[in-house]
């Protein structure tokens, strides 16, 4: 019986995957249902972050969505859609590490500036300039920054 249910299911997917390259919302809406709550644990898993995750499955469904006439409903669904998160996991761990870079470099860059031994080691001074610089970031890596900074 598990089996059957199994195959019956995969079916459904690939029937769900057939509409939604007819451009069927409603098939859109039941392979979100079917597969967002697993994407956004799969997500969690690596970001340990409710936001990030969130935004990964939306962002997979939106890429799902943007290239629905290219889906071969004879592939796996579920292997392409958390291979979708998975790359964009791996982009979300790369800006971050960037992100890191830059504040150790702005970090490096004010202690060059100021040889001033009080305000060099006044750790007070270095958040404060953290802060401006990261308020001059664009919004969305603002945004980004000041969620890691909370966390």
């Amino acid at each position: 019986m598990l089996i059957f249910m199994k195959i019956n299911s995969e079916d459904l997917v690939c029937d769900w995957v057939v509409a939604l390259k007819e451009d069927d919302a409603e098939a859109f809406n039941k392979l979100f249902g079917q597969y967002a709550k697993r994407l956004f644990y799969f997500s969690m898993g690596y970001l340990k972050s409710k936001h990030e995750a969130e935004e990964i499955v939306q962002e997979v469904f939106y890429k799902i969505w943007e290239n629905r006439k290219s889906l071969n409903p004879e592939l796996s669904f579920k292997a392409y859609v958390f291979k979708i998160a998975y790359h964009r996991i791996i982009e979300v761990f790369r800006k971050l590490a960037q992100e890191q870079i830059y504040r150790h470099e702005v970090i490096l860059h004010s202690l060059d500036q100021d040889n001033n031994l009080d305000e060099r080691t006044d750790y007070q001074s270095l958040l404060e300039l953290l802060e401006t610089i990261v308020s001059n970031l664009p919004p969305r890596q603002n945004n980004k920054i000041q969620c890691k900074l909370i966390l």
